[in-house]
């Protein structure tokens, strides 16, 4: 049986609290990113999330571009900051 992933370490450029909630984000986007949703299922975890579908729809969209936690990280001023991954 594998082990459980252990967090992703956080990105130097990144604060602590953003990356927080990247990683918590990534739990409920993964699912969503992996399948097609319902709109149900999408608006469910919207609000476990605090957020609208349109944030979250954005999300799962980067995220499907580039299924790492850092795509999802989110600045104040965007609705996803722009990450490159080395």
């Amino acid at each position: 049986m594998a082990e459980p992933s252990a967090a992703p370490s956080r990105p130097l450029d990144v604060p602590d609290k953003a990356w927080a909630e990247a990683v918590r984000r990534e739990a409920a986007v993964r699912p969503l990113a992996a399948v097609k949703t319902s709109r149900a299922i999408v608006a469910a975890a919207a609000r476990a999330l605090g957020l609208s579908t349109a944030p979250l729809y954005r999300l799962t969209q980067a995220y499907r571009a580039q299924p790492v936690t850092q795509s999802l990280v989110v600045d104040s001023r965007s609705a996803v900051l722009p990450t490159s991954v080395a």
